[in-house]
């Protein structure tokens, strides 16, 4: 079973109906559930992640995963022959293995020192039944390739503790200002000192690349929450908010010492700014911003005179999404929405130079480079391949295949996404995406049981790409469907402000549209359909499962809202409330008749429900604990599972495999007609 072995944080799983079973296994227990093969080959760790090469481009750090977490290093400099050279553990002080999703990144300090961004969770004490409050800090650990010792060597230097008032706390011990691209570059990092969190001013440090001792190079400053630095390392931008939320920008040209203080414009409501990196002239950024009308486009922007310079690309129907860049910080290439776009010839053409061995795909990005970009290590991936990882030399105009991200079985035949378009009732065109098991085609698929799946948020959006828990469903012979409804971010403001108070409704219909639409295509059994989605996709589904019962033959909803109302209360942000409807936190009138948990008793058709109880973004008790004894109450049909500590995206891999687990019996016996297991 590995160091750690399979572990199961079930605090309650049941089915109403049925006598429901408790499981408060202790972290050495080995579990007593015996998971569905599907659930542990799609719920477990990538077997890669955080790739990254050193300066000198001859070693690789990476984490992998086979029944346990270790991080590897690989002797790379000759990559024909790529050699294993070491192995270790990421452990907390007290000697216990950080688990796979306590690892955030692996960053090089110099060709000797690695430095590895994780993350602790400690309990804070309080309790509230099921659910205890706790906080996350992301700490640096750093080991060093010459005596090969691990330590925690910003520990005592960085104590930055907080705790929210609802009890949760998340902080970092550094953030990364800046990684340096040559070898006369500073490395530098900005942490807020002392005990004051987020409310506090940070400074900036240089770490020594040989030591990795931290010299403050800039001392806080009142009111400034953030730094940024130029492609030089030259720390030249400060961002300042004050008490009456007026912001500013503090800034100094190439050669001056001297600040300058300048008011933030002040941008219409609607209107996106954000700045993404410098581009190679002084004082110029590339930004993304909709300030012409249309999707999010990119431009050059002047800052101390508040100019924009140059649009670089606007697409007519998508957001820009994400940049490539070349060694001196001209664009290369962006993402708007799935379309890869060139902007200029690149240097060197990895792309045709992995292609050339079999790198095909429909996305590739830059995970991690050597100094001067020399080598790269690049991922290509698509909807039916979770990722391959290549590295490329450019000297040589030569790649080489590193591994995969997901390690699969063979006989393993992972479904195919296929992108289509519909319109709405009202006309609205909208993307869905159509994921097929292995070997169907729109063309020879054929009344299928299908799982519509909406996507959270709501202000995010669906992509042509590859999901485990898509490729899970795929594998039980099911098909999923996915649409960008109204509101869904990535296509301009408009589309996205056309979701404004439609929680429930319009954006709920849209669903139902994408539902009927897929069953005129013949791919779907009409009989043989459930909505299950996470986060606000879940509470979709909780809306379908109350107004559509016709339509659905189940519904699921994983860390769902279900109480709107309640949701609109405790939310501080004013944009958020807008987007919702809601003109304040008291405005709490527009979630009549859309809060499902108002409406437990209306539920007609079988549910699956899971959550964990430490989620920070949707409350556990508000939106699980109260929905589950509304719907006992009604004797609903009912199949449930709690997760002790699990957070909203329930990360850790051993909550997802007993999810996976879980929600494959609920599947086979409502779509298949099988008994679960």
């Amino acid at each position: 079973m590995g160091r750690v072995g399979i572990l199961l944080f079930i605090v309650l799983v049941g089915h109403l109906g049925h006598a429901p079973f408790k499981s408060f296994a202790d972290e050495n227990a080995e579990s007593s559930i015996e998971l569905d093969p599907l659930a542990k080959l799609f719920g477990r760790p990538d077997t890669r992640s955080f790739p990254a090469i050193s300066p000198n481009g001859e070693k690789l750090a990476i984490l992998e995963w086979d029944e346990d977490s270790k991080i590897f290093i690989y002797d790379i400099s000759n990559p024909d022959d790529i050699k294993r050279e070491l192995s270790f553990y990421a452990e907390e002080q007290d000697g216990k293995t950080l688990r796979h999703d306590q690892h955030h990144r692996l960053i090089w300090l110099s060709n000797t020192k690695l430095l590895m961004d994780v993350s602790l969770r400690r309990a804070t004490g309080g309790c509230k039944g099921e659910h205890c409050f706790y906080y996350v800090s992301r700490r640096w650990k750093m080991l060093d390739l010459e005596t090969r010792q691990l330590s925690s060597p910003y520990r005592k230097d960085f104590p930055n503790y907080f705790r929210r008032p609802n009890g949760y706390g998340f902080y970092h011990q550094a953030y990364l200002l800046h990684a340096p691209d040559r070898p006369d570059e500073p490395f530098l990092v900005w942490f807020f000192k002392g005990n004051r969190g987020v409310a506090g001013n940070p400074s900036v440090y240089e770490l020594d690349k040989d030591t990795g001792e931290p010299v403050r190079t800039m001392k806080p400053e009142k009111n400034v929450y953030s730094w940024i630095s130029d492609r030089n390392g030259d720390v030249r931008y400060a961002f300042e908010r004050l008490r009456n939320r007026k912001e500013y920008v503090r800034y100094r040209n190439e050669t001056d010492t001297e600040w300058q203080r300048i008011e933030w414009p002040d941008f219409p409501e609607d209107t996106n700014f954000n700045i993404v990196s410098f581009t190679s002239k002084p004082d110029e950024f590339y930004v993304i911003s909709n300030h012409e009308g249309g999707p999010d486009a990119l431009y050059r922007y002047h800052l101390p005179t508040y100019t924009f310079v140059e649009q670089i690309y606007a697409h007519p129907r998508f957001d820009v999404t994400y940049v490539n860049y070349d060694e001196s910080g001209e664009v290369e290439a962006i993402y708007a929405g799935e379309e890869f776009i060139p902007i200029k010839e690149q240097d060197g053409d990895e792309i045709n130079a992995i292609q050339a061995i079999g790198g095909l795909g429909d996305w590739y990005s830059t995970r991690s480079s050597s100094y001067e970009r020399s080598r790269k290590l690049i991922e290509v991936s698509s909807s039916d391949q979770a990722g391959t990882f290549y590295l490329y030399d450019k000297s040589k105009d030569k790649a080489w295949r590193i591994g995969d991200r997901r390690e699969l079985p063979e006989a393993t035949e992972l479904g195919t996404n296929y992108p289509f378009r519909f319109k709405a009732r009202d006309g609205l065109e909208l993307d869905a995406y159509v994921a097929l098991p292995g070997g169907l085609t729109p063309d020879t698929a054929s009344d299928l049981p299908f799982v519509l799946m909406p996507h959270g948020g709501p202000w995010s959006r669906d992509f042509d790409a590859y999901d485990d828990l898509t490729q899970l469903i795929n594998a039980l012979g099911i098909g999923v469907l996915k649409v960008n409804f109204r509101g869904s971010s990535g296509y301009g403001e408009e589309f996205k402000d056309l979701g404004i108070g439609q929680w429930g409704r319009a954006m709920q219909q849209d669903l139902n549209d994408a539902h009927d639409w897929a069953i005129s295509q013949s791919w779907v059994d009409p009989d043989k359909t459930c909505m299950i989605g996470w986060s606000y996709g879940g509470y979709a589904s909780l809306m379908a499962g109350i107004q559509d019962g016709e339509r659905y033959k189940c519904v699921g909803s994983i860390a769902g809202v279900s109480n709107l109302a309640r949701l609109i209360r405790t939310i501080d942000d004013e944009e958020t409330l807008r987007m919702i409807g809601a003109s304040s936190q008291f405005n709490q009138s527009i979630a009549d008749g859309v809060s499902p948990l108002q409406r437990a008793s209306e539920f007609s058709i079988p549910l699956f429900l899971a959550h964990g109880t430490a989620d920070g973004v949707v409350d556990y008790e508000d939106h699980y604990s109260d929905l589950l004894e509304a719907l006992k109450s009604h004797d609903k049909d009912v199949t449930y599972i709690a997760f002790k500590d699990g957070n909203h995206s329930l990360s850790s891999f051993y909550d997802r495999q007993v999810l996976y687990h879980r929600l494959i019996g609920f599947l086979r016996l409502h779509l298949l007609d099988q008994n679960s297991p």
